[in-house]
């Protein structure tokens, strides 16, 4: 994998190819993400949760639920036999209830 970013999401560490399992935390506003990832070797293949995935383009919306969320890309050589399995762990924040206090406070409901 010559790249590999998530939308709205940084990754811990930044990525190298060496290197195949990441960590991030977001927001809770943060509800969802796309992966975008290029093979090195134009050959290879590589999905996204399961899904085949086109290098340089984003993959489909994937959900973030509040806790731990895993995403797993997988790159496969030519050869079909060699594998790399790089895992993203995205922490996604619970709700801030202070913040919707203070909204429902300026925009009362009755």
């Amino acid at each position: 994998m010559a790249t590999l970013s998530l939308l709205d999401v940084t990754l811990s560490p930044s990525f190298s190819s060496v290197v195949t399992s990441y960590t991030a935390s977001v927001a809770n506003t943060i509800t969802s993400t796309r992966v975008t990832a290029t093979v090195t070797d134009s050959t290879a293949t590589f999905t996204v949760q399961g899904s085949p995935t086109t290098s340089g383009v984003q993959s489909s919306l994937i959900s973030l639920n509040v806790g731990s969320n895993t995403i797993t890309i997988v790159s496969t050589a030519q050869d079909g036999t060699t594998v790399q399995t790089y895992t993203v762990t995205i922490t996604r924040a619970p709700c801030n209830f202070d913040y919707l206090f203070h909204i429902y406070l300026l925009f009362p409901l009755y």
